[in-house]
Order: structure tokens, then C-alpha cells, then sequence
């Protein structure tokens, strides 16, 4: 309805396509951001196209629109580039995608792909220290919250914020 009645509103369609990301709609994420101008395809969303692709295992997808895009134009590229690898059981390849940043611009869902589920924990654990709630832990959350590849309980400060936010993190694995 909100695009119907303004169709030239990107921020809305953006809004739109993440709703759908965090309620498991993939499909309609991908004919979401297909469907915005050309213009508003930023990186972030680029990587979440990428994102919902890989969540419905389209794997060569995935692989075909990396070896096509700049690693500049998608944010979150090496990560995307290491759950791959680690999907495609390279997981030597996956470590070393997520060490070519130095950890600069990640998703937790690579970092959880590359060195597994109790190394992600520690790494979520040092973000939950941060004073204000790191973006990783918030978009980890925001892209796949039934899926996070980090247990809450590694981030006592990130599971207390949702709660307030009248989150129910008890739905979550």
C-alpha cells in the first residue's frame, strides 16, 4: 500500500525489503530490491540481495554476482565471499576472505562461517562491550533473528537492549 500510494519513495521500498528479510521472506526481498531504481541500490542493500540469496541456497548465484561485482560496490563483500567458501567447504579460503579486511566492514553470518560458532561468540561478546549497541550485532540480528550466528548469551548488554525494546529474544535459538 505504501509504495502504491507513493511509488517514487525508496526509503519506503528499503524499509519494506528489510521487513521482509527479518520475517524469513526472502524471495520477496529479492523481488523487493529488484524492483528499486537503480540509484538506490546502495551497498548495504546489494549485500542483503546476496544475503537472501544465499539464504534460499542459491549458492552459484551468490558466486556468479560476487566474481561480477566490485569488492568496493557491496558492503560486507568479503564476508559474503567467506560463507560461500565456507559453504562450498572451503573453509582455509573463508578465513582468508575474512582476514583480507582486517575485519573492517563484517557480518557476523561470514565471521560465524569462517571460524565457527564459539570464536563468533567471542567476537560478540567484545562488540556487546561497546557503549552504544554495535551495528554488527544489531544487523546479525535484524537479517536472520531466528538464525543469529551468535548465541544472546554471549551478549548479555545486545539480549537486555532487544528486551527493552519489547523484543522477545526468547524465540531466538
Amino acid at each position: 500500500a505504501i509504495i502504491k500510494n507513493d511509488p517514487l519513495n525508496n526509503a519506503a521500498s528499503r524499509q519494506i525489503l528489510e521487513a521482509m528479510i527479518v520475517v524469513g521472506d526472502y524471495a520477496k526481498a529479492i523481488q523487493s530490491y529488484d524492483s528499486l531504481n537503480a540509484f538506490d541500490q546502495e551497498p548495504r542493500l546489494r549485500y542483503l540481495k546476496l544475503f537472501c540469496l544465499y539464504q534460499l541456497n542459491k549458492i552459484d548465484e551468490v558466486s556468479n554476482l560476487l566474481t561480477q561485482t566490485d569488492s568496493v560496490a557491496v558492503s560486507s563483500y568479503h564476508s559474503m565471499q567467506a560463507m560461500v567458501s565456507a559453504k562450498k567447504g572451503k573453509l582455509n579460503e573463508a578465513k582468508q576472505f575474512m582476514d583480507r579486511d582486517n575485519r573492517v566492514d563484517y557480518t557476523l553470518q561470514g565471521f560465524e562461517a569462517a571460524y565457527g560458532r564459539e570464536a563468533t561468540n567471542r567476537e560478540a561478546a567484545r562488540l556487546d562491550k561497546k557503549l552504544v549497541t554495535h551495528h554488527i550485532l544489531l544487523f546479525s540480528f535484524l537479517y536472520s533473528p531466528k538464525n543469529l550466528p551468535f548465541d544472546l548469551s554471549a551478549t548479555p548488554n545486545f539480549a537486555r537492549r532487544l528486551k527493552q525494546a519489547g523484543v522477545n529474544v526468547n524465540s531466538n535459538p
